[in-house]
């Protein structure tokens, strides 16, 4: 049967960039088959457990780690992480390293793993000039989505992120706010942030942002919409 506890990170980073909060824990396991996660403490803003999932099958070794898990940011200036090492808890406040352009987010790309940093920076140019963007679209929460024998309630909660890239610099993030009032938009959202229909709606949102930022932008090479998860 699989043990979920809190976890111990030996290094622990808070980034955020256009409202997303990136955490960063880098450490060692004690076993194998380990699964490490942020998770928002219950009724505590700005507070985070740092979890440990080990499965009944595991063996010890000493199994590094670089786990980054993403939220929305909100403004926070520093966050709590709570943890656990050789048995007892322990907490750990971060200062939350905020990046107001793609210059400053390219100098805390390099201690993300690739799939993040990919994600999350521009290259760096003029403020409003920008080969890529990144915008939040909603959270939605699962019922019983990370149930398990142990915690059969346990939700899952859904980050979605609208990403776009263009191979020339231009003003991204006015015509992508310009297309989400529209009302196939909005209609499509709608479907996105629902627990039934948030697989449906990804592919919806993605090709309806498409179609309305054909008209804004030019020289188009991306527009996808990704999903961040959690257990609560």
């Amino acid at each position: 049967m699989n043990s979920i506890c809190l976890g111990y990170a030996n290094e622990l980073h808070a980034y955020a960039y256009r409202g997303v909060l990136f955490l960063q824990a880098i450490g060692t396991n004690p076993a194998t088959g380990c699964r490490n996660w942020f998770q928002p403490a219950r009724d505590l803003d700005g507070v985070y457990d740092f979890m440990r999932e080990t499965s009944g099958g595991a063996f010890n070794a000493v199994v590094p780690f670089n786990v980054v898990d993403a939220a929305v940011a909100d403004d926070l200036v520093e966050v709590v992480i709570r943890m656990e090492k050789r048995g007892t808890a322990v907490r750990q406040t971060l200062p939350v390293i905020h990046a107001v352009n793609e210059a400053e987010a390219s100098a805390f790309a390099p201690v993300l793993p690739e799939r993040t940093s990919g994600k999350l920076v521009a290259p760096a140019g003029e403020r409003d000039l920008a080969n890529s963007f990144l915008v939040h679209l909603g959270t939605i929460d699962i019922p019983l989505g990370c149930a398990t024998m142990q915690h059969p309630l346990r939700s899952k909660r859904l980050d979605f992120l609208l990403t776009v890239e263009v191979a020339l610099a231009q003003d991204i993030e006015s015509a992508v706010m310009s297309c989400l009032k529209q009302p196939t938009i909005t209609a499509a959202l709608s479907k996105l942030l629902t627990p039934v229909g948030w697989a449906a709606g990804m592919p919806l949102v993605a090709d309806a942002m498409a179609a309305c930022l054909k008209v804004r932008l030019s020289n188009i090479t991306r527009v996808s919409v990704s999903h961040l998860e959690h257990c609560l």
